[in-house]
């Protein structure tokens, strides 16, 4: 156990430790099984899954699948090393370009126009898209749609769903 080594090292030397945490997003695949649909996964204005695209996903932060899982691994480690007094917590890497996954937050204003996010926002803000579901070009449109016409209200959803996910991570 790697993590007990350094906290017991930290210890001996005074130090403390806040471990940063990098989840692969093997993991999640694994997790959810082989859903052609992958909701987990968050789509770009073009249509992208994520870095290199289907090889590597950006995950969904606002997906309740992806939010338990996190949850899970975090009260894992908290229960396993609170014990020892170097042990000061965990950091959410929030790095977009080294180490991102996307379980952690929005990769940019260009990301989260998948089905089930643009979902949620219509259910949360009563905000009708007027973008057919079927439609192979209706990230972009929803892109364009929310940009336009309620930026603010897109830009305020998001943000306060990622707070409300850190926060219960907290």
């Amino acid at each position: 156990d790697v993590l007990r080594l350094m906290l017991l090292t930290a210890e001996k030397y005074g130090l403390n430790v806040i471990g940063d945490l990098v989840l692969p997003n093997v993991h999640l695949d694994k997790r959810f099984g082989a859903d052609p649909q992958k909701p987990w996964v968050t789509i770009s204005r073009k249509g992208e899954r994520g870095a290199h695209d289907a090889r590597r996903p950006y995950y969904n932060a606002v997906h309740p699948g992806v939010q338990t899982w996190a949850a899970e691994v975090f009260q894992e480690l908290a229960g396993r090393y609170r014990d020892y007094p170097s042990f000061k917590g965990l950091r959410i890497r929030l790095m977009l370009h080294w180490s991102f996954e996307g379980w952690q937050c929005f990769h940019s204003l260009d990301w989260g126009y998948e089905d089930y996010t643009v979902a949620l926002f219509t259910k949360d803000t009563g905000i009708q898209i007027p973008v057919a579901t079927d439609d192979p070009k209706r990230f972009q449109k929803r892109y364009e749609f929310l940009v336009r016409n309620h930026y603010e209200d897109w830009v305020a959803w998001r943000c306060r769903k990622v707070y409300e996910y850190h926060s219960r991570l907290a």
